[in-house]
Formats: structure tokens, sequence, C-alpha cells
């Protein structure tokens, strides 16, 4: 019998982003995989509600939640950061060809506040892929 070479598309990760520090603010994060040559990377896309005016940045931190919770001082925050992700407007972002293997169980994505110290507003860990 002949050999497929058909390659699978792989299924987005839909993260869930809880609500933290009381922000009342949830949502989702769905992470649509690709590549750009031989660099694995993924498409972002985050809805959160209720929208708030001001634009809110998002990360994907080398952190779960529950580590990136016990992070004290903005600067060891910023130390995780793995890769910044589109400005949300209107409860909404996208970010294309975010580069490297964030599907493997240490890192998250955090929503954050826009005004300085710049707390989280939600959180979502990101799983492993194929999980």
């Amino acid at each position: 019998p002949a050999a497929t070479t058909a390659t699978e598309t792989p299924e987005p990760i839909v993260v869930e982003l809880r609500e933290v520090n009381n922000s009342g603010q949830s949502g989702t994060a769905t992470l649509t995989p690709g590549s750009v040559g031989d660099i694995e990377t993924f498409d972002v896309l985050i809805e959160i509600q209720p929208v708030v005016a001001a634009p809110q940045m998002a990360h994907v931190h080398a952190a779960t939640c529950a580590e990136y919770a016990k992070v004290k001082g903005l600067a060891e925050q910023i130390a995780t950061v793995r890769s910044n992700l589109s400005e949300i407007r209107d409860g909404k972002s996208e970010s294309h060809s975010v580069a490297g293997s964030i599907a493997t169980g240490a890192f998250s994505i955090n929503v954050h506040e826009p005004a300085h110290p710049f707390p989280a507003v939600a959180c979502g860990d990101i799983p492993r892929a194929g999980r």
C-alpha cells in the first residue's frame, strides 16, 4: 500500500481565561497552530467580557497561572513574559504568528489592567498540545 502524504491540520487549542484579582473579566484564548518555515507558531484570538473602555495588554508568560500569582513585583512579572500579544480592544485581540513551542503545559496567557501596576484581570494555562 502507498504511504499517505497528507498532513493533518492540528486542532486549535482553547484556553479558558479565568477571572483573577476580582476583576469580573473572563473569556477565552483560541490558539491555532501553524508554522513559519521550521518555526512553530500560533495565531492567538482572545475574547474577553465584559468589555472595558481602555485597551488592555495581554501576554504569553513562561509560568502557569498559579506560578505567576506568586510572582511579586512588576520587574519580576515582566521577566516572565515570553511573547507580547496584540492589545485587546472592544473585548478582542488577534495576534498572528506568535513564535515558539508554547503548548507544553508550562505557559499561560494573562490579560492585564491598562494602568500601573498592571495587575492581571484574567489568566489561563496553555495545556500541552494533544490534550
